[in-house]
């Protein structure tokens, strides 16, 4: 009778019962799906499942079942700079139907966890970025540098002006896989592997009044520079600054810019402008001389040289360019060869200043010799160098005399030398020549083959038995018949014995001529030393010793923040890497700093408790402090007061627990300081010490005073009764 009313109520109201049907359908579906919603919170390794199969696959990927694949989406859309989720659902018709999320998050302050969908949107994938952390997502920053060369060059109306445009990519590197690696920018030499990432950037040049051409497009592979080149061919004189920038062509909002300026003279030159103001000559030179009047850079052609290292260069009145801080490394054209140059390939732009020198021109001699003390019977070499103050050179004929410290005059006579080959063959003394040559290079400035003055003079005098101050005088006679002299003196010494002589003659294995004489060195005086230089040289005596043994070096690794280390043994320390760092030491219930500590204890003690405790040092940065080991500090050595003791992981301890060397030591509470995470972590008995605690250190509460040695030595217990 029941059945017969409810088949009653479905025949009236068969409308009602159709929608009944499709909600509990619904309802149905709805209880057996997930939200990804419900997962954007969820921590980075936390997995939520509505059903659970022994079928699934590692949580990502599909099944077995050709018919049936995950789902992956990504909430960020694969931006490093957006916190986001994946998450992972395999839809209705798998076997089963099972949700996960997978959330962006920081390892630590310079390390992403990158999680994102394969192209397919089946799998879930996963990198490390290297970029400024925080809360799962990289930190928007100043992603490209812009950077011209010179900042500001001089030309002349109708000449080119060159510059260079160095764009640097500065975006978050990823760590590649096999599936990413660009194979044509490896090499068997480098252990360097390039992503398939790169940007485009497009350039633009504001300012400039004139045509200017420069690429306007450049690909650079991400985190590396490219150079290239901008020229201008200035059409009138005037001072103009201009502004280069560099803008990614798919994110406008990033860009870079750098400022150069570019001035263009007339066509007046050096001289023109020297005898418009009065002055007989003008001349371009790096320095004028103090009879000169210094017009500046205006009127002369500034250079810029490259050089393979920077040290072969003279440093004086020379200015680096910041091509970048140590090198330029010169890139190959089409973008593809983007990479590292090896030392000798690396090329440094300096920027030489050449100023306009007024003044009247007149005829100059100078002369010099090679030595300023020579020893009775040595030939003294007097050279002579004769020009113009304007740098224009003259035939002239060079004499002299020699008056000796008795007052008698002697003639002499100067040969004539065009070349810096010929004066090195006129040099009999090999032990003088490179230092004789490089004191005759100082007098003559040469360019591209061209040397001033042309030619210079050289006498050999060889009457030299006289001790005492011998005065030369050098006259130059031009064919015009003008004349000119200059003076120049020179001592001449009895011979001594020398250093070395002295040194053997008393028994020692050698002698020789510094500054100071080191610890276990007989320090002679400086009578035995010649060179005339302030403060005079020391002779110094010694015997030889064979070296002993090379010492271990171990390297005592910190990171940014507070470490907590000992002293792996006897031995000197190194600040190795370390530039600014600071420490302390918990001596009797308080901190010391470490020249407090040294105040406290004395040097030797102190060096002695640092290698028995462990003690605080706070770094700026992440560096590594180095140590030459003598001899390990062992575990048995290590003593503990009653209360809270600094103990050092020693050598020993590796492999080793903490009830293994504890010994008969009471210990109630035991903490391992974690550097990365800047926190304590609490450690029992059974913890093991591991390669990477050695040398680090660990706070115990110590019950009563003990050791970790086999035994402690004790008096005598009193007798009982």
């Amino acid at each position: 009778m029941k059945n017969k009313r409810i088949r009653a109520f479905m025949d009236r109201y068969p409308e009602f019962m159709l929608a009944l049907t499709i909600l509990t359908i619904l309802f149905i579906v709805f209880s057996t799906s997930v939200s990804p919603e419900s997962y954007k919170n969820a921590s980075p390794d936390k997995v939520t499942a509505t059903t659970t199969t022994s079928n699934l696959r590692a949580g990502y990927g599909p099944y077995s079942t050709s018919n049936c694949y995950y789902r992956c989406t990504d909430s960020d859309g694969g931006s490093v700079y957006e916190r986001g989720y994946v998450s992972i659902v395999s839809p209705s018709g798998c076997p089963t139907t099972t949700a996960r999320d997978f959330q962006d998050y920081c390892i630590d302050e310079s390390t992403l966890m990158e999680y994102d969908c394969d192209k397919e949107n089946r799998y879930h994938t996963q990198k490390q970025i290297n970029c400024e952390c925080s809360n799962g997502a990289c930190i928007v920053g100043d992603y490209v540098d812009v950077t011209v060369t010179p900042s500001v060059k001089y030309v002349s109306v109708g000449d080119k002006a060159i510059y260079k445009i160095k764009i640097r990519d500065k975006h978050p590197l990823l760590d590649c896989d096999t599936s990413e690696v660009d194979e044509s920018t490896t090499t068997s030499n480098t252990e360097e592997i390039r992503c398939k990432v790169y940007h485009t950037y497009n350039l633009s040049v504001l300012g400039l009044p004139f045509t200017a051409d420069y690429p306007q497009e450049v690909m650079i592979y991400q985190g590396r520079s490219k150079t290239v080149e901008l020229t201008i061919q200035p059409e009138y004189q005037g001072r103009f600054t201009f502004t280069v920038t560099a803008t990614q062509n798919k994110d406008q909002t990033l860009s870079g810019s750098d400022s150069a300026t570019l001035v263009v003279n007339g066509y007046t030159s050096c001289d023109e402008a020297c005898q418009e103001r009065g002055y007989e000559y003008g001349v371009c030179r790096t320095s004028c001389n103090s009879d000169e009047r210094n017009l500046g850079t205006r009127y002369c052609i500034q250079e810029y040289i490259s050089v393979k290292n920077a040290d072969v260069v003279s440093t004086t009145k020379v200015q680096a360019v910041a091509l970048n801080a140590t090198a330029e490394v010169a890139s190959t054209s089409g973008g593809e060869g983007v990479g590292a140059a090896t030392a000798e390939t690396r090329e440094v732009q300096l920027y030489r200043p050449i100023y306009c020198c007024c003044g009247v021109r007149e005829l100059k001699v100078k002369a010099w010799t090679n030595k300023n003390t020579y020893e009775s019977g040595e030939t003294a070499r007097i050279y002579a160098k004769v020009a113009y103050t304007d740098d224009s050179n003259i035939d002239s004929t060079v004499y002299g005399t020699v008056t000796k410290p008795d007052g008698s005059e002697e003639d002499i006579t100067f040969m004539q030398v065009c070349a810096i080959q010929e004066i090195k063959a006129a040099v009999t003394d090999v032990e003088e020549e490179v230092e004789e040559a490089e004191s005759i290079e100082t007098e003559i400035q040469c360019d591209s083959g061209i040397c001033n003055p042309r030619c210079i003079y050289l006498s050999n005098y060889k009457n030299t038995e006289t001790e005492g101050r011998y005065k030369v005088t050098v006259r130059a006679l031009t064919p015009g018949g003008e004349e000119v002299q200059t003076k120049t003196y020179f001592n001449v010494i009895r011979p001594h014995i020398t250093c070395e002589q002295y040194c053997q003659e008393e028994g020692y294995d050698y002698g020789i001529c510094r500054g100071s004489c080191i610890d276990d060195e007989y320090d002679t005086g400086s009578d035995y030393c010649y060179q005339e230089i302030h403060p005079a040289l020391r002779c110094c005596c010694g015997k030889l010793t064979p070296p002993q043994p090379p010492q271990e070096k171990i390297k005592l690794h910190l990171k940014r923040g507070w470490n907590l280390i000992t002293m792996p043994g006897k031995g000197e320390l190194d600040k190795g890497t370390c530039e600014r760092m600071y420490g302390f030491i918990y001596i009797d219930g308080r901190y010391y700093t470490m020249d407090e500590a040294e105040e406290k204890l004395g040097s030797e003690e102190l060096m002695e408790y640092l290698r028995l405790h462990s003690f605080w040092i706070y770094a700026f940065k992440s560096c590594y402090l180095e140590f030459s080991v003598e001899d390990y500090t062992s575990y048995s050595e290590v003593n503990l007061d009653e209360g809270w003791n600094f103990v050092p992981v020693t050598r020993d301890m590796k492999s080793m627990t903490l009830d293994d060397i504890k010994r008969n030591c009471e210990l109630e509470k035991t903490y391992m300081w974690n550097p990365i995470k800047q926190s304590w972590e609490k450690i029992d008995g059974v913890y093991v010490f591991k390669e990477n605690d050695l040398y680090h250190g660990f706070i115990s509460y110590a019950v009563e005073e003990c050791g970790f040695s086999q035994t402690m030595l004790s008096p005598p217990a009193l007798p009982q009764g």
